[in-house]
């Protein structure tokens, strides 16, 4: 019997060979792994951002509640100054009014916070249009993310 290239060998697999295949196997559990962890990270930027723009549509509207029973409210907030871009403006949704939230909520929140400042007040006096600018902030883990729109209040009511 001569040996042939075509005869079957029968010696079964070398270390070799189990080692190799042993690495791509680890290999393509490694970026399976990977990939899953990429995808939870995603969803949860996604959910987050969600949130965060649910938040500051929230705030939108309260801010519309207050400029529709009074819109002199959201330009005459003592003692707080909306216009100084330090101070954290919220509605008290209960009575409201306009009040502030302490810089540390911004930090320590794991949960989108929006606020908002007066950029600017104009249409004569009393004021008949607010620039105002709407800050979402929420924190993932070590990392701060914010989001930021100008919007334009007016006095609907002035003719």
């Amino acid at each position: 019997m001569t040996n042939n290239v075509f005869t079957k060998n029968n010696s079964g697999l070398t270390l070799v060979e189990t080692l190799i295949t042993l690495g791509f196997a680890m290999l393509l559990i490694l970026a399976l792994i990977s990939l899953t962890s990429f995808n939870v990270r995603n969803s949860l930027l996604v959910t987050e951002n969600q949130d965060a723009i649910n938040s500051a549509n929230k705030l939108l509207d309260d801010i519309k509640d207050v400029r529709d029973i009074s819109f002199s409210i959201l330009y005459t907030t003592p003692p707080y100054d909306c216009t100084k871009p330090t101070t954290l403006c919220v509605i008290n949704t209960v009575n409201k009014t306009v009040v502030t939230i302490p810089p540390s909520v911004l930090t320590t929140t794991t949960v989108p916070v929006s606020y908002f400042n007066t950029v600017s007040v104009s249409g004569g006096n009393p004021p008949t249009e607010l620039n105002i600018r709407i800050i979402t902030v929420w924190n993932i883990g070590s990392s701060r993310f914010s989001s930021a729109f100008n919007t334009i209040f007016t006095d609907w009511r002035v003719n």
